[in-house]
């Protein structure tokens, strides 16, 4: 399956910590759009 290069990518929101959310937009070159949310549940530290 081919997937086509995004033309854009937003971060909305990046809370990096455990509980925090994350979303971001990613746009493109069709005009179409999807956008990705979660949130972290845990962070493993290196």
């Amino acid at each position: 399956m081919y997937a086509a290069d995004p033309r854009t990518v937003t971060i909305e929101e990046f809370e990096f910590r455990p509980g925090g959310n994350h979303s971001l937009q990613v746009e493109m070159d069709d005009g179409s759009s999807m956008r990705f949310h979660g949130e972290f549940r845990e962070i493993d530290p290196p």
